[in-house]
């Protein structure tokens, strides 16, 4: 059992991204107030852009999506669902914020191939390699060393450069599984993680 600043309990679970503009945002917003003990070992985040931040300095208001049918069913004031994130992360230490844009500015995988990330894990294999001051290493092994590290971060856009990372800690144990597309790349996760494939011989879905 962990504690950071006296507010967040637990380890890294991601329990969803959700973006500002989404209709539900302010439920999600507040869904980890402290009396709501279900979520306490979970993260939650916010995703936003510069078209939030812009309508935030201009007192302005925010189109609410239906991610289903791509049209609006209301507005909200910014500054409102600003006020509401900072009481929350005050309170229990959640929801982050998710710079979505500046991620999708780095993202390498083409648009015809995945298209736009659109969400974070911070849960890797045990025996995934991580890049750091001391040289490459296991996810698990550092672990097991304990103390925050620094890692080499995207060399593409800053060349060289290390930043300090918390410490890596172990969240349990599940089998993981190795997902082969048809170019041969791969990737490893458990049941737990679903994956959309809009390939209609496979069901055109999760």
């Amino acid at each position: 059992m962990i504690k950071q600043g006296g507010k967040r309990r637990g380890g890294a679970n991601m329990g969803g991204v959700l973006r500002y503009d989404h209709p539900d945002i302010m439920e999600f917003v507040t869904s980890k107030d402290p009396a709501n003990t279900v979520l306490r070992n979970f993260n939650i985040s916010v995703a936003v852009d510069e078209k939030f931040f812009e309508a935030l300095s201009n007192d302005g208001y925010i189109d609410l999506v239906n991610p289903r049918t791509g049209q609006a069913t209301g507005h909200l004031r910014a500054q409102t669902l600003w006020d509401a994130i900072v009481r929350s992360a005050w309170a229990s230490g959640d929801p982050g914020l998710i710079f979505i844009d500046e991620i999708n500015r780095h993202n390498t995988v083409p648009p015809n191939l995945g298209g736009s990330i659109e969400a974070t894990n911070p849960c890797v294999a045990g025996d995934t390699f991580i890049f750091t001051s001391s040289g490459i290493m296991r996810a698990r092994d550092l672990a097991r060393k304990g103390g925050r590290i620094k890692v080499s971060i995207d060399s593409r856009f800053r060349k060289g450069q290390q930043r300090q990372a918390s410490r890596v800690f172990t969240t349990g144990v599940k089998n993981t599984y190795r997902l082969i597309t048809e170019e041969g790349l791969y990737i490893r996760l458990t049941l737990d993680h679903r994956v959309y494939s809009d390939d209609r011989g496979l069901g055109n879905g999760w």
